[in-house]
């Protein structure tokens, strides 16, 4: 799918290491381990702050979601 595809390319040209922003909203990262990647949620009311690998205050984690992809 294009969003596999995507993710994959996201995760070898930009992202080394097992966290990485979820693109299409703050409030969720995504987890590589063993080489699968895992969709988590941010606790509520926190967004994904990739300068921290952590989740952060939304005023803090300086986050901007993509607009969804188009099929």
């Amino acid at each position: 799918s294009k969003l596999r595809l995507w993710l994959t390319l996201v995760t070898i040209q930009v992202y080394v290491g097992p966290f990485m922003p979820y693109p299409w909203d703050c409030a969720k990262y995504i987890r590589c381990a063993a080489g699968i990647r895992y969709v988590m949620d941010c606790p509520a009311g926190t967004h994904w702050d990739a300068s921290l690998d952590d989740c952060n205050w939304p005023a803090d984690a300086n986050c901007t979601p993509l607009p969804l992809p188009k099929s």
